[in-house]
């Protein structure tokens, strides 16, 4: 009986702990499910409206040792106006400056000095202000991000002091040679396809202008920032958050004698006019790279505030799904898969994106098109639904359940006032949506004609094999020029060869204006090409088409490069017969003897200042010594210089004779 009650307890002991340690370690799903969850730290957001229009955001969250204040402001750089670029980016530095008898670093250390932390960052369609600190300096914090925000003097003195800051963090340098060529040549803004907010959504963004950081920067005055102040930081653009332990009455008081005391006016009309992206896009590429990139993005158009709820409910329930299925499932076929929205102003999109082992490649695109589809069809059964929901809901709950990470939700989704006037409470949605609700928001917005799919392939060929083709895709094209331009001459007949002599006039302006317009063209012929992939072949998942087609194309410019070289006169030939004169390239013009009507020496007013000059190739001025003329029948005329032109006349004069004399005794 006592060895039986030891061995009874003994076991009871090991028992208890093996189930503890396995709760420690997350070893028991069925414990863990039947746990108690933390609370909702979404649940309870209360919504002010102060009298000048402010919106402020309040939530309770005790317990939590950190209180986390933070200012939303609708505009960022894209309200930047045309060579103005990076005003909102400098108001933002600008409000962290000088200010109400305090310096910058007396400024920071307010915070700093209490162990919080602060930061201001402006997006392309909003700035983000914030601090996070102690709850005992919660209050605080309140009335030191208002001064902050409150109107700023913006005087030269400190406009000046904070230049400097903001073109380091910019990385703004003033242009030099080879950024000018970039920026005027390579890269003008009318040679620029759209960019992608452009072309989908018609968000017109400073990537299409031609943005010279330094200039713009040096460019900005204090009553560009005074008025880009004025007009974007009005309290009915803002919205003020308070998370964290701290008294209700409270931080209303506060609030009440800070941001409530701002200066109420009219809000800017919203410029932008987007239009609705219904329509499908597919692009191909091939490059050299270790994985397949793959981004699959579906496009949005001025979603309400329960739509964005649900599509990042759909993001997140579709990363669960997705990343077991190809990153921890049997067949490692991704490292990370990202799926999620990115906004901007009321356009947004679903991105879903990440690297693919190319020999998976086939698999993990009919996991992804099943995932989808699956949920447009209707095909994902109650229990899988509901098992992804809890899990992303659950994650919710424990991961995002500090101050500090619900204020990060305004800085990433819920900046925008017009959509969300009270803040969601996205637990409670994730844990009742239902599944009805999911498929019939993929089945109306998550649809191929709103979709943008970008696959970069791994090219099936070797770097060097890739050298090859190419330096033999150019031989071919020279080859063919060649092929079209050279005219055989007799060189057996040949008596008399020289250079033309061209002035240094020539050589300084009139060569780098020919080189200038030869780098013109061919930029625009790029462009074309550009273009024309960007609308059809890009479009073509096939690489043995578009690469042989990119193929051709380059050497097409190759191709033309060596027939504008062939415009370019360099030598005379001259025959027992007749002449010719050799361009720059394989072309040659060549001239019968008895074609030559005339050998002579010109000056500069009997050439220039004279008919004479409009059938003329003025290869030189003739100002300081004469230059040499040979007209022939057809009227067409050649005006050049050579190191000896005594000699080169005789030598013409003498060939002209010859076939006189050979014409008299026929």
């Amino acid at each position: 009986m006592r060895v039986a009650t030891l061995f009874f307890a003994l076991s009871a002991t090991y028992s208890a702990f093996g189930f503890g340690l396995a709760a420690v370690l997350g070893a028991s799903p069925a414990l863990a499910q039947n746990s108690p969850l933390p609370r909702n730290a979404f649940a309870g957001f209360e919504t002010v409206i102060l009298r000048n229009g402010l919106k402020i955001w309040f939530k309770r969250l005790p317990g939590d040792p950190t209180v986390s204040v933070s200012v939303s402001v609708r505009a960022g750089s894209d309200q930047d106006p045309p060579g103005r670029e990076q005003l909102a980016h400098f108001t933002e530095h600008m409000l962290f400056s000088d200010h109400l008898g305090r310096t910058d670093e007396q400024i920071k250390h307010e915070i700093d000095d209490k162990g919080g932390a602060w930061n201001g960052v402006t997006y392309s369609d909003h700035t983000f202000y914030f601090t996070q600190i102690g709850k005992a300096h919660g209050l605080f914090a309140i009335g030191w991000l208002y001064r902050l925000i409150s109107p700023h003097a913006m005087d030269s003195v400190t406009v000046e002091k904070q230049r400097e800051p903001v073109a380091l963090e910019t990385r703004a340098q003033p242009r030099q040679f080879f950024d000018q060529v970039f920026a005027r040549y390579v890269n003008p803004p009318w040679l620029r396809l759209p960019d992608f907010w452009e072309r989908e959504f018609g968000l017109v963004t400073s990537a299409s202008r031609d943005v010279d950081l330094w200039e713009s920067l040096h460019r900005i005055a204090p009553a560009d920032l005074r008025g880009f102040y004025d007009r974007y930081y009005v309290p009915s653009r803002m919205t003020v958050t308070v998370i964290g332990d701290v008294d209700r009455d409270s931080v209303m008081q506060m609030l009440d004698t800070t941001f409530a005391t701002l200066a109420a006016h009219p809000a800017p009309a919203d410029t932008s006019v987007l239009r609705d992206p219904g329509r499908g896009r597919r692009e191909y590429f091939w490059d050299f790279r270790s994985s397949v990139s793959y981004t699959r993005r579906y496009k949005f158009y001025d979603l309400t505030a329960r739509e964005q709820v649900v599509l990042i409910f759909l993001g997140r329930w579709l990363s669960e799904r997705l990343n077991d299925r190809l990153r921890f499932g049997n067949r490692k076929a991704v490292y990370g898969l990202y799926v999620g929205p990115q906004q901007r102003g009321r356009a947004t999109v679903l991105r879903l994106s990440g690297g693919i082992k190319p020999s998976e490649l086939g698999f993990a695109l009919g996991v992804i098109e099943d995932e989808i589809e699956g949920l447009r069809s209707g095909g994902r059964t109650d229990v899988e639904f509901e098992t992804g929901r809890t899990r992303v809901a659950r994650q919710l709950r424990i991961q995002d359940a500090s101050a500090k990470e619900l204020e990060s939700w305004v800085e990433r989704s819920f900046y925008d006032e017009r959509v969300n006037r009270d803040f969601p409470d996205v637990v409670a949605a994730f844990e009742n949506i239902p599944k009805t609700e999911v498929e019939g928001f993929v089945r109306r917005l998550v649809i191929p004609n709103r979709q943008v799919l970008s696959v970069g392939y791994r090219i099936p060929l070797s770097q060097g094999l890739v050298a090859i083709i190419a330096l033999g895709a150019a031989w071919l094209a020279i080859r063919a020029a060649r092929r079209l331009m050279l005219r055989p001459l007799d060189m057996t007949r040949l008596r008399y060869v020289a250079r033309f002599r061209l002035p240094l006039f020539y050589n300084l302006v009139l060569l780098p204006v020919a080189i200038a317009l030869l780098a013109i063209g061919l930029r625009l012929l790029v462009y074309g090409g550009e273009a024309l992939a960007d609308r059809v072949l890009f479009g073509i998942d096939q690489f043995w088409i578009q690469w042989p087609a990119l193929c051709v194309f380059a050497m097409a410019l190759v191709f033309v490069t060596v027939l504008t070289l062939g415009l370019v006169p360099r030598k005379l030939l001259c025959f027992d017969n007749g002449i010719a004169i050799k361009f720059l390239t394989f072309r040659s013009v060549s001239i019968a003897a008895t074609d030559i009507t005339e050998v002579t020496r010109c000056t500069f007013a009997e050439m220039w200042l004279s008919r004479r000059l409009w059938s003329s190739m003025p290869l030189t001025l003739g100002i300081r010594t004469p230059g040499i003329l040979v007209r022939t029948k057809r009227g067409r005329s050649y005006f050049f210089k050579v190191r000896d032109s005594d000699e080169c006349v005789a030598t013409l004069q003498r060939i002209v004779d010859a076939s006189q004399n050979s014409l008299r005794i026929t």
